[in-house]
């Protein structure tokens, strides 16, 4: 056959090499195109990879395979351009993941309808004048002219910048010369964080008609819609979660990553690649400038900085000299009668760590407050053991001013879990490795399956009826405040309460309208909101997440202590009170003065020691069975696999095979998860080998995964 009429085709399967098929029926069929195919015995969607040459051979035709015609081309979708299918290319060979899933990621849930209804708009229309840009300051002024002089090629800008120092603003502006120009833009913003204030922002600028938005909430049609207002041009700017990069939008001219620290842009689930570092590549091919902005930048982004891969801009303060809030600390070991389920909560989930601890007098600051001498200024009420004399004082204080107060806990429900006062058994989803949660004193809840059981004090253990609630959760929080501020009004912040972009919008519009004083949440009152009337902000128990054994546990303890820190004094002067049983761990030294830098050295100096990254590259290997006896022996023996093809081979020098182990969260959903871990410094070398352990054990019943640059390891 003339290989002029023959295509591959990338087939939305799990396949990992582009597939050849006949388009001699057909007229010419450029590279891009969207296809149906024959696979087996059903059709399938593709994107045609390339055109056949005379001197490359299909695989189909060196085998003697018939090779099968195109049934139809869908020209009702765009072709991808060159410069998206290299990049597809590239992120199926760097994340060991079939191309073809990962071009469909490209095209929306629906196909398109003439006459689309408009009267839900995603983007709400925007109401009088468009706003003017701000004044920049000399810090701002700096950073936009680096990035405003370098908009026709590619470059990563790492914005560096002190939460309130006015990030937004500088990509405004950018993205304002990016149309100009006649281009659009992609902002990349963490799901946690692309709230209602954001989209305003950019509205109010740009005006709603050139605003698209992304994200998980959107119905299939919703989306389908946003996607094509792209794709033909008539929205310039997308705004969205880590999905929003693969929308082929007309005239690419800029990719903004806000928080780019977040690992929310980590897909853990099916292809697992980073959305920055895909993004990055793009920009690449496309000669495009990428901006990323952080208060608390990756440890990596930083280091790539300091290497001089990416551009650095600094912007240390705030907006109009705005102050930093003031930060204290107080030391729950030390609060008298602090009661037990505190201490069980650090306990069983933050043991101490000697080496991240630091007893120099520095680190022991005038700002560390002993519960015992504040408790003889507290109230005669009865003691909450998560409220410190200290913090209840400053919220008392901040009521009468009339103003707003954020009390964070990363943990929902009413209690982290049940523990039986008779034989000490803990109650644990029978799906999982993991406590199961209580909540509204009815129910208990497994967070990671979804399993669902009703609370009847019963232990399973010995059959006494003595299982009692253990620790504190964001929903006895907020009753127990209920009780303690009766006038007070009480909002809260997590997944339960928070469920979709409604409950986003009314959440935002009552903190606005002041029609609360207290907000009670998780992680996501921590992530981009900025609220002109909060002034003090508290953190229960600081110490979730210290000590927990992954690489990061340490860095992403200093983000979220520094982001959480941050949403306070925006606009007024705030304050901070950080409550913790480890008051001189190294996440919360630096925290305490602001100090990225100081910390990012630190960090980077633990790592370099442990050829960890920067410095390394790792590889996650999980096996998931239900067999747990089977599961583990077959880890090991392909654990051993591994380290006999490393054994002695030149090619492999440098690389270490860790492993296997089971999983910190050992059992999810009844499967037993091991875990093996290539660790090396050559990257290539290291994909290269685990892409040769899924094409050697992919035959197996058990379910494999490989993880490249994992940002956790639980």
């Amino acid at each position: 056959m003339n290989q002029e009429s023959e295509v591959r085709v990338w087939v939305d399967a799990p396949i990992s090499k582009a597939l050849t098929y006949s388009c001699a029926h057909l007229e010419f069929l450029p590279p891009g195109s969207v296809v149906t195919v024959p696979l087996g015995k059903r059709k399938s969607r593709g994107i045609v990879f390339c055109v056949g040459d005379d001197s490359t051979p299909s695989p189909e035709e060196s085998a003697n395979i018939r090779i099968k015609p195109i049934d139809e081309v869908r020209t009702q979708w765009p072709a991808l351009k060159k410069e998206r299918l290299k990049w597809i290319e590239w992120l199926s060979e760097y994340y060991l993941s079939p191309p073809g899933p990962i071009a469909m990621m490209g095209f929306p849930p629906l196909d398109k309808k003439s006459g689309r209804s408009r009267k839900h708009d995603v983007v709400p229309a925007t109401q009088g004048e468009l706003e003017t840009p701000w004044k920049l300051n000399e810090e701002q002024a700096t950073v936009f002219s680096g990035i405003g002089s370098q908009l026709d090629q590619f470059g990563v800008h790492l914005l560096l910048g002190a939460t309130g120092s006015g990030k937004t603003e500088i990509y405004l502006q950018s993205l304002a010369k990016v149309l100009e120009n006649g281009k659009s833009g992609i902002v990349l913003v963490p799901e946690i964080a692309l709230t209602p204030q954001l989209i305003r922002r950019f509205s109010m600028r740009f005006g709603s008609d050139l605003i698209a938005v992304f994200h998980s909430q959107l119905t299939p049609r919703e989306k389908t819609n946003q996607w094509w207002d792209c794709v033909e041009g008539r929205k310039r700017i997308l705004i969205g979660a880590r999905s929003a990069l693969f929308c082929p939008i007309a005239d690419l001219g800029m990719i903004v990553i806000d928080e780019e620290h977040e690992a929310s842009f980590k897909q853990h689930q099916g292809f697992k690649y980073h959305a920055r570092d895909a993004a990055i590549v793009l920009a690449q091919l496309l000669k495009i400038p990428l901006v990323m902005g952080s208060a608390t930048p990756s440890i990596e982004s930083y280091a790539n900085a300091l290497s001089g891969k990416y551009q650095l801009h600094v912007m240390k303060h705030r907006v109009e000299s705005r102050s930093l809030p003031t930060i204290e600390v107080v030391d729950l070991k030390n609060l008298e009668e602090s009661g037990g389920n505190l201490q069980h909560i650090s306990a069983s989930e933050q043991t101490r760590n000697d080496s991240h601890q630091d007893d120099s007098a520095e680190a022991r600051d005038t700002n560390t407050h002993s519960g015992t001498s504040a408790k003889k200024s507290s109230s005669s009420k009865e003691d909450l053991p998560w409220l410190s004399p200290l913090l209840e004082s400053k919220m008392l204080d901040r009521l009468r001013a009339g103003e707003q107060i954020a009390l964070f806990l990363n943990r929902r429900g009413l209690a982290q879990g049940l523990v039986c006062t008779g034989c000490g058994s803990r109650k644990e989803c029978p799906n999982c490795t993991f406590s199961l949660t209580l909540h509204a004193k009815t129910h208990l809840v497994c967070h990671l399956c979804g399993y669902f059981e009703n609370y009847n004090f019963l232990c399973g253990e010995c059959g006494e009826y003595q299982l009692m609630p253990l620790g504190i959760g964001t929903e006895k929080v907020e009753r127990e405040l209920a009780l303690r501020f009766p006038s007070a009004r009480i909002l809260r912040a997590d997944r339960d309460e928070i469920q979709n972009r409604e409950d986003t919008e009314r959440f935002v519009d009552a903190i606005e309208k002041g029609e609360v004083d207290i907000v009670v949440g998780t992680q996501m009152i921590a992530k981009g909101l900025d609220f002109e009337n909060l002034t003090l902000v508290g953190l229960l128990v600081a110490d979730i997440g210290f000590n927990l054994p992954d690489l990061r546990a340490t860095e992403r303890s200093f983000q979220l202590l520094t982001q959480m820190s941050g949403r306070a004094g925006r606009h007024k002067p705030g304050e901070v009170v950080i409550q913790t049983f480890n008051p001189y761990h190294t996440a919360l030294k630096y925290a305490l003065s602001h100090d990225y830098i100081g910390f990012a050295e630190y960090e980077l100096e633990q790592r370099k020691v442990l050829s960890l990254p920067p410095y390394g590259r790792v590889i996650l290997l999980e096996i998931k069975g239900s067999d747990e006896a089977a599961t583990k022996e077959w880890a090991k023996n392909s654990a051993a696999t591994l380290k006999q093809w490393v054994r002695g081979r030149e090619s492999f020098k440098g690389i270490d095979i860790i492993g296997p182990t089971s999983a910190p969260i050992y059992r999810v959903r009844n499967k037993y998860r091991q875990h093996i871990v290539l660790k090396g410094l050559d990257s290539q070398k290291l994909r290269f080998l685990a892409g040769q352990w899924t094409d050697k054990f992919k035959k197996t019943r058990l379910q494999l995964s490989v993880d490249v640059d994992p940002i956790d390891m639980m």
